[in-house]
């Protein structure tokens, strides 16, 4: 079961960036992929990063985890872009560390025309014991 948060993000088209130049930018990594990811890294703009991170904490607490208190994280890819200019469709893992577990956030990315991109965030719940 996931809660789910669906966010509309008006911001700069998507730019398809493989960077870590930026802070916010997700950690290197070069060790094996999880299960289901095609690549590491993020197609994140440096400003969906930003919107993202903002409504993480969020998702973690409705899942019962504990809001991360450094948003440092390593991305991966799941769903390869695919569809038409606009309309760009992508899914993303995002891995943090919350109270001493690991957590991953499901990210799905849609762009919505030249203006913005949604992203509907999803954390699993938490299992308790």
């Amino acid at each position: 079961m996931f809660r789910s948060f669906h966010l509309a993000a008006a911001l700069l088209p998507v730019l398809f960036l493989f960077s870590s130049c930026a802070t916010d930018h997700p950690a290197a990594y070069t060790g094996p992929l999880p299960h289901g990811a095609i690549s590491s890294g993020t197609l994140a703009s440096s400003d969906l990063i930003s919107e993202a991170k903002k409504n993480i904490p969020a998702a973690m607490q409705a899942s019962g985890y504990s809001a991360p208190s450094d948003l440092s994280f390593t991305a991966f890819l799941t769903k390869a872009p695919s569809g038409p200019d606009g309309s760009i469709r992508w899914q993303e893992q995002w891995f943090f560390h919350s109270g001493g577990e690991q957590v991953v956030a499901v990210i799905d990315f849609h762009q919505t025309g030249a203006a913005g991109t949604e992203m509907n965030i999803r954390v699993p719940e938490k299992k308790t014991r």
